[in-house]
């Protein structure tokens, strides 16, 4: 496994453990928190789109599909 992909799967790991402990009652955390997600989103996509990183597309694709899952779990409290 290359160097980036340990470091985002460690990021990815943290942010489903914050997920995990997120007071889903305060909204102002709740918030916060999506906006940590949406920054790791974006990282995410960033990488998975520079040069040279094409062989690690099934890995980036991983890694967003579990951000993805956290950010539409978010969405389904504010409904």
């Amino acid at each position: 496994m290359s160097d980036i992909i340990k470091t985002l799967s460690a990021d990815v790991d943290e942010l489903e453990k914050s997920y995990e402990a997120l007071d889903m009652d305060n909204k102002a955390d709740v918030k916060s928190f999506e906006s940590v997600v949406l920054e790791l989103l974006a990282k995410l996509k960033r990488n998975q789109d520079k040069e040279g990183n094409e062989d690690l597309e099934d890995d980036f694709e991983d890694l967003i599909y579990r951000v993805i899952i956290i950010l539409g779990q978010l969405d389904l409290l504010e409904i």
